[in-house]
């Protein structure tokens, strides 16, 4: 169409050639996406079909000449490594120096001293297993020889230590004796205790040393302190013998109880 007849168009005309042609362009920009974006899959798809093919060709069957063994005769084998000998030893070597490379300098000395002849050793008097004889030994004057007229012998005193410790009980042996109705005959009763009809015990703690004597008396237990310096009273003028252990007096504590009654 040319400009002429285009200019003698209409506008329906017109509006009828713009809409097919936007189709045209429409349906040719459609067609160009889809090979832009088409082709490198579809181009994918064939190279992976192709790679997959050439994996499986079928080269025919399979022989044993296929396989055939390494010439071990080709192979060149590795030399093992040079076994380096020892040192060969000097010919003339003197036993006991080295070899002539390993000898250091050797610096002769000519002052010597002069060791004992063999002569001399034939000359020595030797003793037999029998013994005697002096050993070639000069005599001995016996005025020489001073012996002391007088031995003091020092004499050391044993110290016997004796117990100092009160002991409780003996395993063998005699603990302290005393009489009973002795302590009873010494014990004057309280006036206030029989006033009020009290009655009780005390139980007292003696210490008697190894001469039989009281050292020490102590009340341990009292049912009433209103006995106990009768009790202690009664049992300081009692006589005691001290104890005995292994045949020896011994210092000994002993509990005595002291029981106060009323008589009807």
């Amino acid at each position: 169409m040319s400009v002429q007849e285009a200019l003698k168009l209409g506008a329906y005309d017109l509006k009828r050639y713009a809409n097919r042609n936007l189709a045209i362009a429409f349906l040719i920009a459609l067609l160009l996406h889809v090979v832009l974006l088409g082709y490198p899959m579809i181009a994918n798809i064939f190279d992976k079909e192709e790679a997959q093919a050439e994996n499986l060709i079928n080269t025919g069957p399979i022989t044993l000449e296929d396989f055939k063994e390494e010439d071990l005769q080709s192979q060149e084998d590795t030399p093992p490594d040079e076994v380096i000998p020892p040192p060969p030893m000097a010919d003339n070597m003197v036993i006991g120096t080295g070899s002539e490379n390993a000898m250091a300098r050797i610096k002769a000395v000519q002052d010597l001293e002069d060791g004992l002849d063999i002569e001399s050793f034939q000359n020595m008097n030797i003793a037999t297993p029998q013994g005697g004889g002096d050993g070639g030994a000069p005599p001995l004057d016996p005025s020489l020889i001073q012996m002391p007229t007088e031995i003091n012998y020092r004499k050391e005193e044993t110290k016997i230590s004796r117990q100092q410790e009160y002991v409780e009980f003996i395993s063998e042996g005699t603990i302290p004796q005393f009489d009973m109705g002795e302590i009873e005959s010494h014990l004057v009763y309280p006036e206030v205790a029989e006033e009020a009809g009290i009655e009780g015990t005390v139980y007292v703690q003696v210490f008697i040393n190894e001469h039989g004597k009281i050292t020490k008396i102590l009340v341990k237990k009292s049912d009433n302190s209103l006995f106990n310096n009768s009790a202690m009273e009664a049992i300081r003028k009692t006589t005691f013998t001290p104890a005995i252990q292994n045949g020896y007096p011994i210092r000994f504590k002993m509990i005595i109880p002291v029981r106060f009654r009323l008589v009807d």
